[in-house]
Formats: structure tokens, sequence, C-alpha cells
């Protein structure tokens, strides 16, 4: 398995521990995250994005700024989206 197939593979199921049943995200590419339609809410969102800093501290991206500054570039559509970010920076 790639770095980064593990690295989302540990993301998905660290925040699904934390959601109910019906919020849980599959670990596929088709996956919503921060768009219309996904399963998360903005405090699960929050909680994804946490994680993922603390999985991915060795590439020194501080996500939240990402956000806050609006240049997020769709990065955060889809799990696939994120994979595709994560692979073009490593």
């Amino acid at each position: 398995m790639d770095k980064v197939d593990k690295i989302l593979e540990n993301l998905v199921n660290e925040i699904n521990i934390q959601l109910d049943d019906e919020q849980k995200l599959n670990n596929s590419d088709e996956e919503l995250l921060a768009i219309e339609g996904s399963k998360l809410d903005s405090l699960a969102l929050l909680s994804f994005i946490s994680i993922l800093e603390e999985n991915t501290a060795e590439y020194d991206i501080d996500f939240m700024d990402i956000i806050m500054s609006g240049d997020e570039n769709k990065i955060f559509e889809t799990v696939g989206s994120l994979k595709n970010f994560l692979l073009d920076i490593r």
C-alpha cells in the first residue's frame, strides 16, 4: 500500500470512530468531504482536518490555513482530490 493511501486509510478510520453510523466515511476516491452532500458537518470537518494534520506532519502543511485563505483549490471536495493533492506535494 502506498504511503498516501495508508495516510488516508488511517484518517478515515480515525474520523469514523468519532462519527455516528450514518456519518461514517468510506475510504473511496468519490467520498465527499467539504462540499454539499458530504456526510461531515462543520465540527466533523474540523476534526477531520485536525487528524489530517497529525497524520501528515512530515509534509509541514497547515491545512487549516489553506482553508481559511480560500486557496484550497478543491483539495477537500473528495477523498480522491485530497489524495491527488498529497501525491503532488510529496
